[in-house]
């Protein structure tokens, strides 16, 4: 998000999009996006940035942990990257509620996948979301934890902050664009209407 100045991003398992505002217009011609809007260089460019983030944070954990880094070359994490445009945020936000409808079936599946020292885990893995639910609440396991179960849901937004003008010597107040959790389930944030279009609030 800070590298392409995104508005919302939305993250659940290994899977993440994000939001560009539309480009500007100017004289009543709309601009082109960043990079001159090519969509290859965008694509590469962001699946290149997530992984090199990804690995340098992994890496960062593990060198905290004490565990060796020589899993890393073995397994090479990376990310690929698509891209598409939508004419207003009301098709937009569809991606958003279909990646948060993937993670409430999607959360419940990893859940009973990465329970341990159980042989019914296998089993279970075949059964239905409403089965797993019902098998996870029974082996104690519920509520599962907020990322899992809901994703990570980030927004740009403008909040006032205070400064110190070592100039004059004075505290300053000023708007600045910050991005920030949103907590709760995405698809009662939008059915709220707490999630409005993030390019005109921002």
């Amino acid at each position: 998000m800070d590298e392409f100045g995104a508005v919302l991003g939305f993250t659940q398992s290994d899977e993440m999009v994000v939001f560009l505002r539309p480009a500007s217009v100017v004289r009543g011609e709309r601009q082109a996006h960043m990079y001159s809007g090519r969509v290859q260089k965008l694509t590469t460019l962001a699946a290149g940035i997530v992984t090199a983030k990804f690995v340098v944070g992994l890496a960062q954990l593990c060198s905290g942990e004490g565990c060796g880094l020589e899993g890393l070359a073995q397994v090479l994490p990376h990310f690929d990257c698509r891209l598409g445009w939508y004419e207003s945020w009301e098709e937009a936000r569809a991606l958003l509620m279909w990646r948060a409808y993937d993670c409430s079936v999607n959360s419940v599946s990893d859940a009973v996948y990465r329970t341990e020292g159980s042989g019914e885990r296998k089993a279970m893995m075949a059964k239905g979301k409403l089965e797993k639910t019902e098998w996870l609440w029974k082996q104690g396991l519920l509520p599962l934890n907020k990322h899992q179960a809901y994703g990570h849901l980030l927004v740009r937004s403008l909040k006032e902050k205070q400064g110190f003008n070592p100039q004059t010597q004075e505290t300053t107040t000023s708007m600045r664009q910050v991005i920030e959790p949103l907590e709760g389930p995405v698809l009662e944030l939008l059915r709220s209407g707490q999630l409005r279009d993030p390019a005109s609030t921002s």
